[in-house]
């Protein structure tokens, strides 16, 4: 095989292990959840898990590179993954994760007044979801992005909170919360909350 095509289907490869590790931000079918979410650990674990390895595969590909042996290209291979997974983690999962969860919030805009709106109606707030179905929503709303399988209603106090989840790491998640009087409290050990840029939306991390 020559150079030039083991270059491609290298390229290939990172280009199709980059869709892997991203398919929870994604949108696309309710029955790729579990799959989307399967491939997002599967890939973080082995990039992690090579990752331990790639002083000794640099040393391999050295010495294969200058004695001109047939494994030195696998060497490549086992560097160049699990950089490009390491480069996936701490840049390019951010912005999908970012954009994804801002077209979620889009999403659920609907859900949000129809909740006002049953409020403006009936005097309180809805116990759940599903009572504002059908007169309030034609449908029970999702989120669009694959690994964030559907919107959490709850009633906290004299006020209401949305939220749904987007992965992190196979430990721990985001929980992206609306609450219209911006009163979200943090859950787990790490509570602290960060802004997501949209009025009365805030994240933090469950751990």
């Amino acid at each position: 095989m020559s150079l030039r095509k083991k270059i491609w289907i290298g390229l290939g490869g990172g280009v199709l292990m980059l869709i892997l590790a991203n398919l929870p931000f994604l949108p696309g079918p309710d029955f790729m959840y579990g799959i989307s979410k399967t491939s997002y650990h599967l890939i973080m674990l082995i990039s992690f898990l090579t990752m331990l390895g790639i002083p000794f595969v640099l040393v391999w590909f050295l010495y294969g590179l200058f004695k001109r042996r047939k494994f030195y290209g696998v060497a490549a291979a086992l560097t160049f993954f699990p950089s490009l997974g390491l480069l996936n983690t701490r840049y390019i999962a951010d912005g999908a994760r970012y954009l994804s969860r801002l077209q979620s919030i889009s999403a659920a805009e609907n859900l949000i007044s129809a909740i006002e709106e049953y409020r403006q109606d009936v005097g309180w707030y809805p116990t759940s979801i599903e009572v504002m179905y059908p007169d309030y929503i034609e449908e029970i709303p999702e989120p669009p992005a694959m690994g964030s399988n559907e919107y959490y209603y709850r009633l906290n106090g004299p006020t209401y909170e949305v939220s749904f989840h987007q992965s992190v790491t196979p430990f721990n998640w985001t929980v992206v919360v609306y609450n219209p009087m911006g009163t979200q409290e943090g859950e787990g050990d790490m509570r602290q909350l960060y802004e997501t840029g949209v009025k009365n939306w805030k994240y933090y991390i469950f751990d």
